[in-house]
């Protein structure tokens, strides 16, 4: 995506083992711009620095600005960008609180990028990210079908008068058929956020 796209500036918050980050980078070099700014207060002290030294090893230091901080610290300085990954807490309010940071400094149709989807505090995130704001998910990654029992009783649900007021979102609206892959999901901006001050659907 980082290839297809050709992003001046991206975003990744986490870094520990740098896999990611080296694909990303990677990608940067390989079309010959791009600069790419991690987030990761923990780097050093639970990850001794491992993804700093594959980064330099693989010669793509020179694409990466690190910043051993607080994604609050940070992101709200950053230059705008078009393309952002956030696999860092893992915890609903902590990646939400990313999401939102993110989402004032990207471009309108960049891509951010969340992974681990099987937890399910990152995808109530990403449901309210899709049903909420002004994304949409780009449908690049397969998503695995939901089982037939639990479409069945989605479909039933759906049927019940007023249904969203006793039962869970999850079950009247399937992850599955907001496109949300359990592994890594992309959404696309669509527009700014011009919602007013009551809005809300449930997620």
């Amino acid at each position: 995506m980082v290839r297809l796209r050709q992003p001046e500036i991206t975003l990744e918050l986490g870094l520990a083992q740098g896999i990611s980050a080296l694909a990303i980078a990677q990608a940067l070099e390989d079309n010959g711009h791009g600069i790419h700014h991690v987030v990761d207060p923990f780097e050093n002290t639970a990850y001794e620095g491992v993804g700093l030294t594959g980064l330099k090893r693989a010669g793509l230091s020179d694409r990466v600005v690190f910043h051993e901080a607080y994604a609050e610290e940070v992101v709200p300085s950053l230059p705008r960008m078009s393309f952002a990954f956030i696999d860092s807490s893992h915890l609903f309010d902590l990646t939400l609180m990313d999401f939102v940071m993110v989402d004032k400094r990207l471009d309108i149709g960049g891509l951010i990028g969340f992974h681990d989807l099987w937890l399910p505090g990152l995808t109530k995130v990403l449901r309210y990210v899709v049903t909420n704001r002004k994304y949409l998910v780009y449908d690049d990654i397969p998503v695995r079908p939901t089982p037939k029992k639990w479409r069945a009783v989605s479909a039933v649900a759906r049927r019940i008068p007023r249904a969203e007021l006793f039962l869970r979102p999850e079950v009247i609206e399937l992850s599955s058929d907001l496109g949300l892959a359990r592994s890594m999901t992309f959404v696309e901006k669509q527009g700014d956020d011009t919602r007013e001050f009551n809005y809300f659907r449930g997620f």
